[in-house]
């Protein structure tokens, strides 16, 4: 199961950026959102451990902004 929630962070965090409207924060935002109520319900531990590191991103404003930055700017 860790292999595929990675799977499925992974491709939420980092998509084929298409015309580029995923990039926008809300779209972000929305994601970041999505994957950690997808996960939340999850028993492994490896899963819980990633959780708690995304709460920490979604939480800390400067981190997210510096995330936005390497995701858009690359």
């Amino acid at each position: 199961a860790p292999s595929n929630a990675q799977h499925y962070v992974e491709s939420l965090l980092c998509p084929d950026v298409g015309d580029g409207t995923i990039l926008s924060p809300e779209a972000f935002s929305e994601n970041l959102d999505s994957v950690m109520r997808e996960l939340s319900g999850s028993d492994d531990a490896a899963v819980k451990a990633m959780l708690s590191e995304l709460k920490a991103l979604s939480r800390n404003g400067q981190l997210y902004q510096a995330y936005m930055g390497l995701m858009i700017g690359g």
